[in-house]
């Protein structure tokens, strides 16, 4: 029957000296657990199973009697002592990247059914007791070999010290209990309780250390993917640049080889509609003369756009009547206007409004604006140019009654090679470059360019120069960009 043990039981050295025995181990265990909070490792969880199993049967006779014959105290201890070796072995597997292996765990499963038995059979206690004991110091022996010999987590005999030798001491020890004497017991408790100390103190400090290299692994890592990185960010960009590099001479090359093929063909073609008299013929010429003018302009947008890339771009200001360079521009498109059933408007200021630009720049500007209005305008359209000063800009708009351009897609449309998606994106012949160039020209010019437009109600394309007052505010006649 299980006898609870008194008060005076545990005023006795032997009582003390246990209880300090237990008091270490549970000091041991409360550390590990507070360090795992931030430094855990793969094996830890069964360490402190292990030593929460330890301090179980440690604890154990401080309050009840493991000397009666079928105690079922004593059940419980053979329980806890094989679970604490199974928990160590486990220890030891996983320091070695391994799984505790299975012929392990049926020994263990043996060995409790054999102290079962005994007891059963009215074997004593303590006797019945050295074989857990015999799993529990194998395990203690195959952690102690593997901290000393095999794994090194210390240099020099620190690492014997604080790990290997106080592991194996404390638990070999336990195989002298059975056959002490009782009132010599609380020599082993003290003895174990300096053991636990120190075994803790070394475990707590391998923690701290292993995750130090933990980190530290993971730094250099870390640091060698971002140099991995860096390289090969250096790498592409070194493509991207040599690709670039090819784009620009192709484009540059192709611009400028086209440029004289359709000079002869524009000369040509000029020379045949002056000496025509057939009205087919004349209308087959002009559809000659605009699809070369169009080609003309794309390649002049390719040569333009090369130059815009390589900042060659090159600016010749002068002091300019904007009135007049709106109004020569315009006129240009009146014929193709009426051809194509348009309405083209001026409405221009009765004063002149003067600032200083690159004329043929801001006519560009303005001939691109004035193709893409033409471009998706229908037949029978109109198409306004405004020009106006306000607050020391000049003010330049361009209105259509074409498809106009989704809300989503307006602020790409300057973007290089973009084309409005949809159903009129192939519609309509051009590179995507001319609003890219003509962005270009007028933030070179310091003014701003936009757009606003809604999806089937048309679009409104503006910008604003410097209109300066005074001869003060004349930038350098030439600039590149």
């Amino acid at each position: 029957m299980r006898e609870i043990k008194g008060i005076n039981d545990l005023l006795t050295i032997n009582g003390f000296a246990n209880a300090f025995n237990v008091g270490a181990i549970a000091l041991v265990l409360v550390m590990s657990l507070i360090v795992a909070r931030s430094y855990a490792l793969p094996f830890f969880k069964a360490w402190v199973s292990g030593y929460a199993m330890v301090l179980l049967y440690v604890g154990l006779p401080l309050f009840f009697s493991l000397d009666e014959p079928r105690a079922p105290i004593a059940f419980l201890e053979a329980f806890l002592i094989l679970v604490q070796a199974g928990f160590f072995f486990q220890v030891g597997f996983l320091l070695q990247g391994r799984k505790i292996e299975a012929p392990l765990l049926i020994c263990l499963t043996a060995a409790y059914l054999l102290s079962i038995a005994l007891l059963l059979a009215g074997i004593s206690p303590k006797t019945v007791a050295v074989i857990p004991f015999l799993f529990s110091v194998a395990s203690s022996f195959f952690l102690g070999y593997l901290f000393i010999f095999k794994l090194k987590f210390f240099q020099g005999l620190t690492s014997s010290f604080w790990m290997g030798l106080p592991f194996l001491l404390v638990f070999s020890s336990s195989l002298v209990y059975p056959f002490m004497p009782l009132d010599r017991h609380w020599i082993g408790f003290s003895f174990a309780t300096v053991m636990h100390l120190l075994l803790g103190t070394g475990m707590i400090v391998f923690i701290l250390e292993e995750s130090k290299k933990t980190v530290e692994r993971l730094s250099e890592e870390k640091l060698c993917l971002e140099k991995e990185k860096v390289l090969l960010q250096g790498k592409q960009i070194e493509a991207l640049e040599e690709a670039d590099r090819l784009k620009d001479e192709f484009l540059g090359a192709i611009s400028h080889e086209l440029r004289s093929p359709l000079t002869v063909i524009t000369g040509y073609s000029e020379i045949l509609f002056e000496i025509s008299k057939e009205p087919d013929q004349i209308e087959h010429l002009e559809k000659v003369q605009q699809a070369t003018l169009r080609l003309r302009r794309m390649v002049d947008d390719l040569f333009d756009f090369v130059k815009l890339e390589n900042r060659a771009l090159k600016f010749e200001k002068d002091l300019e009547d904007l009135c007049e360079i709106v109004a020569e521009s315009a006129e240009s498109y009146e014929l193709q206007a009426r051809k194509m059933g348009l309405t083209l408007e001026m409405h221009l200021p009765a004063e002149e409004i003067f600032t200083y630009v690159d004329a043929v720049k801001i006519s560009q500007v303005i001939t691109n604006l004035l193709d893409n209005a033409f471009k998706f305008s229908p037949k029978g359209g109109r198409v306004s140019l405004f020009l106006r000063e306000t607050q020391g800009e000049a003010r330049f708009e361009i209105s259509d009654e074409g498809i106009g351009i989704p809300s989503g897609e307006q602020d790409k449309i300057f973007s290089r090679f973009y084309q409005v998606r949809g159903g009129y994106q192939r519609q309509h012949e051009g590179a995507g470059l001319g609003l890219t160039i003509a962005e270009a020209i007028v933030t070179a010019h310091g003014g701003s360019i936009g757009v606003k437009s809604e999806e089937g109600q048309g679009s409104r394309f503006w910008f604003t120069l410097p209109a300066p007052k005074d001869e003060a505010a004349n930038p350098l006649p030439c600039e590149s960009y």
